[in-house]
């Protein structure tokens, strides 16, 4: 995303910033979901609950449905 967002010329710097730049570009069009898709990877980093695990684990289809619509976002650049 990051790196579509530069092909656009700008620079993003850190993933937040690149989902907000690549939102405002219509790159993607669901930017809350994804600064989600990203609290959720922060979360799991450092958190060794297993309640927690659970709900993220919950939601990685919905990932996988958005990282699909990226890709192909990068094939038609």
């Amino acid at each position: 995303m990051q790196e579509l967002v530069r092909i656009n010329g700008i620079n993003a710097y850190g993933p937040r910033n690149a989902i907000r730049e690549a939102a405002r570009l219509n790159i993607i069009t669901d930017p809350v979901v994804w600064l989600d898709i990203l609290e959720d990877r922060n979360l799991t980093t450092h958190t060794y609950k297993e309640s927690v695990a659970e709900e993220i684990y919950s939601r990685i289809p919905l990932f996988i449905h958005l990282s699909y619509k990226l890709e192909e976002q990068l094939k038609k650049k």
